[in-house]
C-alpha cells in the first residue's frame, strides 16, 4: 500500500464508525469506499486529502466546482454555447490524434460554421458521430495516460462516479497527464456543468467537407 493511500484511508477512518473499518482498502478496486470518498469528508478534510498529491490548490479548486456542478446546474443561452463549443472543438486534436482518429480531426479542421439549431435532437446511442468520436478520444487518452498510481485513481473513480462524465474526470485530473492549460477540458467542464455535454452534432450526422456543427442549448 502506497504512503498516500494509507493517508487518504486515515483521513477517511476519522469520519466512518470502528463497524466499518474492515470494510476499508482503498487500495482494492472493488471497494466501494473508492468511488464515494469525499462523500465522507468536509470541504477541511477534502482539502487535507488533496494537499497529498502534486498541484493540490488546483485540484481543490475543481474539486470544488465540480461538487456545486453535481447540484446546481448553469443555464445558458444558445450563443454562449456556441461560443463553448467552439472552445472545445478547437483544442481536442490531441485526443483524436491519440485514438488514430484522423477522420474526425479532418472534419473540425473544415468546418465552416457552428450554428444553433432550430430544435435539440435526440439522438440514439453512438448516432451523434462527432460527439461520441470526441468523448470516446478523450475517455481513451485519459485511461491510458493516468499514471499506474492507486491514490490517483481513487480520484478518477470517484470523479466518474459522481459525474458519469469521462470528460469531467479529465478536467478534474488534467494536471496528472499534462494537460493543465487545455482549453478543451475546461470547455468540457462548462458543457456538463450546464448540461450539454452531448448538445452539438454535425450536420445530418455526416462528416462533410466544408461542414456544419449545430448546437442548441438544453432548456
Amino acid at each position: 500500500m502506497s504512503t498516500t493511500i494509507k493517508s487518504l484511508e486515515d483521513i477517511l477512518l476519522k469520519n466512518l464508525p470502528d463497524t466499518e473499518w474492515g470494510d476499508v482498502d482503498l487500495s482494492d478496486d472493488d471497494c466501494i469506499y473508492r468511488k464515494f470518498y469525499f462523500d465522507y469528508l468536509s470541504n477541511e478534510q477534502a482539502f487535507e486529502a488533496l494537499s497529498l498529491f502534486p498541484n493540490s490548490k488546483m485540484l481543490f479548486n475543481k474539486y470544488l466546482a465540480i461538487k456545486s456542478g453535481i447540484i446546481n446546474k448553469e443555464k445558458i443561452s444558445d450563443g454562449e454555447l456556441v461560443d463553448i463549443v467552439k472552445k472545445y472543438l478547437s483544442d481536442v486534436s490531441v485526443f483524436l490524434e491519440h485514438d488514430n482518429d484522423y477522420l474526425t480531426i479532418d472534419f473540425i479542421e473544415n468546418i465552416s460554421s457552428i450554428k444553433v439549431s432550430p430544435e435539440k435532437i435526440n439522438f440514439k446511442s453512438g448516432e451523434n458521430k462527432l460527439h461520441s468520436n470526441i468523448y470516446g478520444s478523450i475517455s481513451e487518452y485519459l485511461i491510458d495516460e493516468l499514471p499506474d498510481d492507486d491514490a490517483v485513481l481513487l480520484l478518477y473513480d470517484w470523479s466518474l462516479e459522481k459525474t458519469r462524465w469521462a470528460t469531467v474526470s479529465a478536467y478534474f485530473l488534467n494536471s496528472f497527464i499534462g494537460l493543465e492549460n487545455s482549453k478543451s477540458l475546461d470547455a468540457a467542464f462548462s458543457l456538463w456543468k450546464s448540461e450539454n455535454s452531448n448538445s452539438y452534432w454535425a450536420e445530418n450526422s455526416q462528416f462533410s467537407a466544408n461542414g456544419v456543427v449545430y448546437c442548441k442549448a438544453s432548456q
